[in-house]
């Protein structure tokens, strides 16, 4: 036996040794575990064993979850960062704690990233019709415990009982006379097709990071015009948006989205604030408005002015006003 990254495992010896087969065709009864522990992450005890938790278990955690496949249960209700409803501090420490003694992470058992299809938390195929959202449960979990990139993960074995418990609405709710203001993280937004090399960056020498071809480009500027429409809001944040290089105009990307949604409403609806290039990476912060309730905003503006850092806005651009 030996230790591979803190993982368990059975090591050859020279000569080979032997592996006796002493039986085939048995039951393993899966140990039962619950959360929340008494240590954080203190599984080591059930390393490779076949476990299951028969509580209900709230999805808490889905970062890696369309490159890896993972998701974070817990036996309640999170949120990470803990000061997200806490002040920093001995509260804000203590929710974190809390969360780390209730949560485990679910792998899909593949070894790969980007998989060609997702395992939902059911043991199912996840598609856009048969989804989960954060806030649904799963019980029944079973699976072996593993070890792996410092993290135990539970391999999942067979099915789960999935319950919905956060219905997604079918269009935000609306109140009269409300500003609404929305981000949006465009991932890597760029009218620069990535197939040209090191051209990108506000020097010229940086990795384009957005489509590889026209086609996929078409295919994600249809679907980020149809979710900013579907916000319906007064002001977007853009969020990874393509800084420009030395071989487009200014706001090249943002003017092209601010262009896609015109063309999907009226022409003049929406509008961008300039600002250039921004720093030195690929991509940058950007915003676009609804100019027919913007001056609503006009107010919220003046206030905005004094906590944000100034920028250079033309002057027929209606948030400079």
């Amino acid at each position: 036996m030996s230790e591979y990254y803190n993982l368990t495992q059975i090591t050859p010896t020279s000569p080979p040794a032997t592996v006796m087969v002493c039986g085939t065709g048995q039951t393993i009864e899966p140990v039962e575990l619950t959360l929340p522990t008494t240590a954080p992450r203190s599984y080591e005890a059930y390393e490779g064993m076949l476990v299951t938790f028969p509580q209900a278990l709230y999805i808490s955690e889905y970062y890696n979850y369309d490159r890896y496949g993972e998701i974070v249960l817990a036996s309640s209700r999170h949120f990470s960062p803990p000061t997200h409803s806490n002040e920093p501090g001995a509260n804000a420490n203590a929710a974190e704690l809390a969360y780390q003694l209730d949560m485990i992470k679910v792998d899909d058992t593949l070894g790969t990233q980007n998989p060609p299809y997702l395992r939902h938390p059911d043991g199912t195929q996840f598609t856009k019709e048969h989804y989960f959202r954060g806030g649904d449960t799963i019980t029944g979990l079973t699976g072996v415990m593993d070890y792996n990139f410092s993290e135990y993960k539970i391999q999942p074995v067979g099915t789960a009982t999935y319950t919905s418990l956060n219905e997604r609405p079918a269009a935000p709710s609306l109140v009269a006379g409300e500003i609404r203001i929305a981000s949006l993280n465009v991932l890597n937004y760029f009218v620069t097709i990535d197939n040209a090399g090191n051209i990108c960056g506000p020097s010229g020498n940086m990795n384009c990071r957005g489509a590889d071809t026209a086609e996929e480009f078409t295919r994600q500027r249809t679907k980020i015009i149809a979710a900013i429409l579907g916000m319906e809001a007064d002001v977007v944040g853009l969020i990874e948006i393509e800084n420009e290089h030395p071989g487009i105009a200014d706001d090249a990307a943002v003017i092209d989205l601010v262009e896609g949604l015109n063309a999907a409403t009226a022409p003049g609806t929406y509008a961008y604030v300039a600002t250039g290039n921004i720093g030195t990476d690929a991509i940058k912060q950007a915003s676009s408005t609804n100019l027919p309730r913007l001056t609503r905003l006009a107010p919220l503006l003046f206030w905005m002015k004094l906590l944000i850092p100034p920028m250079t806005l033309p002057a027929t651009d209606p948030a400079s006003r």
